[in-house]
C-alpha cells in the first residue's frame, strides 16, 4: 500500500465503502431476521420463509457468485471505450439467467420440492420465484460502482439498500402481515433494485450487449461456476441434511438462525477479499502487499467481535431473537469460528492470477470432506455436528489453497497474512471457543 493510498479519505475509499454496503447489508439481514421473529409469524411460518430462501439459494448461489468474480477479475482487462459495452452484457446476461432458473423453479416445483425440503407445497413459493428474478441482478451494484471507483454512488445505494429492506419487516411487523404480505412487500423491494441496476448498467451511447465480451466472461466464469456450484452445495447440503434429519419446520428455523456467520465479520472478510481481485488482478506483487496490510487492519475488529460474541451469544439469541431460538446459539458460534479461514485470502489470490481451475478442483475436495464430517457429526451430535462439519471444511479448503500457493507459484503465507498477528488471534479465539462457546 503506497503512502498516497493512506491517505485516502474513508468517503473517497471505494474499497472500504464497499467493504461497508457489504455490512450494511448483513446487518440489514439480520435485523429483517429479528424483526421477523418479533412478528406474529409463528416458528413454523418463519421456518416456511427460510425454506424459500434456503430454494432460491440453490437456483442462484452457484452463478451469481462465479459470474460476478469473473466480472471482478476482467473489467481491469477491457478497454476504457469498451467497458460500458461490457458491464450491459454482463447485466442482460444476469437478467436471462436469473429469469430461467426462477422459471425453473416453479415449473420443476413437483420435483424440487419434496427432494428438497420434503414436501410437495411451501406457500407463497410464486411469489419468491419473481423476488428471485428481481433480486439477484442488484448484486451487480456495488461490484460496478467499486470498479468504477464511484464512492458517492456507494454511500448513496448503501443508504437505499439498508432503508429500503429493513422497512419491508418494519411495515410487516406494524401491519402484522402474513408471509404472503412480506414476500409481496420483498418483490416491491427488489424490483426498485432491478430498476437501479438496469440503470446504471445499460448506456444509450453504447451496445447493449456483445459476443465477444459475453465468451469471455463465460470462459473465464464457467469454472468459477463449477467452484460456486461445490462451495454453495455444503451449506445447502447441510440445510438438506436438517431437513432429512428432523419433520419439524421449527428445526430447520432453529437451525438457519444459528448457522450464519456474523454480518460485521464475515461481510469485512469477504468484502476485502472481492475488493482485492481487481489489483491483485493488475499487478500481483503490490496486490499482495496491499492485502497484507488491510487484513492487519481489519484483525482487531473482526477477532475482537467474534470473541465477544461467543462469550455473550447464549444469553443474547434469547432476547433479541426469542427464548424459542436459544439453541440456535452453539451452531452460531461454531459458524464464528470460520472466520478464521475468512482471514486467508488465499482464494482471492487465485481469482486475480485466474488460477480458476485449481479453485474447482479444491472446491470439490471441501465438498467431500463437508459431506462426510456433517454427516458423521450429525449423526452424532445432531444440529451442532453439522456445523461442525461446516467449519472443518472451511478450514480445510483454505489450507490446501496456501499450500498450492507456495508449492506452484512460490507465494508465501506470510506474503499476504501477517502470521504472527493470525496465529495469536485465531487461538485466543480458539480457547473462548472452548471455554464459553458450546
Amino acid at each position: 500500500m503506497t503512502a498516497t493510498e493512506t491517505k485516502i479519505p474513508f468517503l473517497k475509499d471505494s474499497v472500504r465503502l464497499f467493504q461497508s454496503f457489504n455490512i450494511v447489508r448483513q446487518v440489514a439481514v439480520i435485523l429483517g431476521s429479528i424483526l421477523l421473529a418479533k412478528s406474529v409469524l409463528s416458528v413454523t411460518e418463519i421456518g416456511k420463509f427460510e425454506s424459500l430462501l434456503y430454494l432460491g439459494q440453490i437456483i442462484s448461489v452457484f452463478w451469481v457468485n462465479g459470474l460476478n468474480q469473473a466480472f471482478l477479475s476482467i473489467f481491469p482487462k477491457v478497454g476504457v471505450k469498451q467497458r460500458n459495452t461490457f458491464v450491459s452484457t454482463v447485466f442482460i446476461l444476469f437478467l436471462v439467467t436469473s429469469l430461467a432458473f426462477s422459471l425453473i423453479l416453479v415449473l420443476a416445483r413437483k420435483i424440487l420440492l419434496p427432494f428438497l425440503i420434503e414436501t410437495n407445497y411451501i406457500d407463497g413459493l410464486y411469489w419468491y420465484a419473481l423476488y428471485s428474478f428481481a433480486n439477484v441482478p442488484a448484486v451487480l451494484i456495488p461490484s460496478i460502482l467499486l470498479l468504477r471507483d464511484n464512492a458517492k454512488e456507494m454511500i448513496r445505494f448503501t443508504v437505499l439498500y439498508f432503508i429500503g429492506y429493513v422497512s419491508v419487516f418494519i411495515i410487516n411487523l406494524w401491519l402484522q402481515g402474513n408471509l404472503i404480505h412480506l414476500l409481496i412487500m420483498l418483490n416491491v423491494f427488489a424490483f426498485l433494485m432491478l430498476f437501479i441496476s438496469g440503470r446504471i448498467s445499460l448506456h444509450r451511447d453504447s451496445l447493449f450487449i456483445s459476443k465477444k465480451w459475453m465468451k469471455r466472461l463465460l470462459l473465464i466464469g464457467s469454472p468459477l461456476i463449477g467452484y460456486s456450484i461445490l462451495a454453495g452445495l455444503a451449506p445447502l447440503f447441510d440445510n438438506w441434511l436438517v431437513q432429512r434429519l428432523y419433520e419439524d419446520k421449527a428445526m430447520f428455523a432453529i437451525y438457519r438462525y444459528g448457522a450464519r456467520e456474523f454480518p460485521l465479520t464475515m461481510t469485512l472478510a469477504i468484502g476485502l477479499g472481492t475488493s482485492m481481485i481487481p489489483a491483485i488482478s493488475h499487478d500481483l506483487t503490490v496486490g499482495l502487499r496491499q492485502l497484507k496490510k488491510r487484513a492487519l487492519r481489519l484483525y482487531p475488529v473482526i477477532f475482537i467481535c467474534a470473541g465477544l460474541l461467543i462469550v455473550s451469544s447464549k444469553v443474547l439469541f434469547p432476547v433479541i431473537f426469542n427464548e424459542s431460538f436459544e439453541a440456535s446459539a452453539p451452531i452460531f458460534n461454531i459458524y464464528l469460528l470460520i472466520i478464521i479461514s475468512r482471514m486467508i485470502f488465499s482464494h482471492s489470490i487465485l481469482l486475480g492470477m485466474n488460477q480458476t481451475r485449481i479453485l474447482l478442483y479444491i472446491s470439490l475436495i471441501e465438498l467431500l470432506i463437508n459431506v462426510v464430517c456433517s454427516l458423521l457429526l450429525g449423526l452424532k451430535f445432531g444440529l451442532i455436528g453439522i456445523a461442525a462439519g461446516t467449519f472443518i471444511a472451511f478450514a480445510a479448503e483454505k489450507i490446501i489453497q496456501a499450500v498450492y500457493l507456495k508449492q506452484k507459484h512460490q507465494i508465501r503465507f506470510g506474503e499476504y497474512t501477517p502470521v504472527r498477528h493470525f496465529v495469536l488471534y485465531s487461538l485466543a479465539l480458539i480457547v473462548l471457543f472452548v471455554i464459553w462457546g458450546i
